[in-house]
């Protein structure tokens, strides 16, 4: 079968994208043009030229999400710059893009689904080589349609961005878009990026604690809104961002949760002002955590795996927990500690003998 053909994708979309726009712009509704996104789905070889008006967002929300707050309008969470919901996307597509999304959809699944590859594997790399190619190529489509996009009428915090539906959503919004038009669309980011800049003044662990237990306020754990959290909230972030900068922490963040796992076990003393409310789901959270961050120090993994010999032997009712830390000693070391095994039932740790041989 015939490789996908970039160059012939590239010059065939380029010249859809700059004739649809060209279109679009000598209608009545090319007033306040605010986003428009090159909707990808890299896997699949397919991407959809959106975008939006104030008017149309305004209508969107007037039809669907009438009862929205600001909050869940505006902002990088917001529906505002959720390509899915944009009124405008491009009519049907040439057929020469038809026929490369089969192809480089074909030849991913092809590496993909080659067994016992794993993730070093050159199979692997080769189609993660050809998902970026993809998107650079799409990076440098948006590049191409500055001149014709100049027939848009634009708002001043226009934005042109590419997005992949298997990344973070604004992952390539700093290659085609400048840091003074992100801070335009998004004035909160810029308040909350001095914010982050105050809090790396503190201590290590301070900062640890300080993202977690604000985690833990925007997920509505907690059960109040410190004003701390409100802070955030007004910046329009959620506990994803939360976890975003423990994610960044990397392994002292790790040690740091398995401490403080440990005493919501009960197994240590809890420190000064700790937290003692809804245990179970604060354990659960700190597994969530842990896997995320994706690493850990070998002295960190060996605390959690005693834990998890305790939690094991101790669990009876409805929380099996061992089956969970389980779970996440395999997202950090994904070589030393197998993968947990469960009953049919779903509740007990069938293969706790494997975890035991490396202790």
């Amino acid at each position: 079968m015939a490789d996908p053909d970039f160059s012939l994708f590239k010059e065939v979309f380029i010249e859809h994208c700059s004739r649809t726009l060209e279109d679009f712009s000598k209608t009545e509704g090319n007033q306040d043009v605010y986003a428009v996104v090159l909707d990808a789905e890299p896997t699949y070889g397919r991407v959809l030229l959106r975008w939006n008006t104030l008017a149309a967002l305004q209508k969107t929300i007037e039809s669907y999400y009438d009862s929205y707050t600001p909050n869940q309008v505006n902002g990088r969470n917001g529906l505002k710059f959720n390509a899915g919901d944009f009124s405008y996307e491009d009519p049907a597509q040439p057929e020469v893009m038809d026929e490369f999304a089969y192809l480089l959809e074909y030849r991913l699944s092809e590496l993909y689904d080659k067994e016992e590859v794993d993730d070093d594997a050159p199979e692997i790399q080769e189609a993660n080589d050809l998902r970026a190619k993809f998107i650079e190529m799409l990076i440098e489509v948006v590049d191409e349609l500055q001149d014709v996009m100049q027939l848009l009428n634009k708002t001043d915090d226009f934005m042109a961005f590419v997005v992949d539906h298997d990344e973070d959503y604004f992952q390539y919004l700093d290659r085609t878009v400048s840091q003074e038009t992100y801070y335009r669309a998004f004035p909160e980011m810029k308040r909350f990026a001095e914010h982050k800049e105050r809090i790396k003044q503190l201590p290590i662990t301070q900062q640890i604690e300080y993202w977690f237990n604000n985690y833990l306020d925007l997920d509505f754990i907690l059960g109040k809104d410190t004003d701390e959290a409100s802070k955030l909230k007004g910046m329009y972030l959620n506990q994803y961002d939360m976890e975003d900068e423990l994610k960044l922490l990397g392994a002292p963040a790790t040690d740091w949760l398995v401490t403080r796992f440990e005493m919501l076990s009960g197994y240590r003393p809890m420190s000064d002002g700790i937290t003692v409310v809804a245990h179970f789901s604060i354990r659960y959270r700190l597994m969530n955590m842990l896997t995320k961050i994706g690493l850990a120090e070998e002295e960190t993994t060996r605390r959690l795996l005693q834990i998890l010999f305790r939690k094991y032997e101790e669990e009876s009712g409805e929380f099996h927990e061992s089956i969970h830390i389980a779970r996440t000693l395999h997202a950090l070391n994904l070589v030393r500690y197998p993968e947990a095994e469960i009953d049919e039932s779903r509740t007990i740790l069938t293969n706790i003998e494997s975890y035991q041989k490396l202790a």
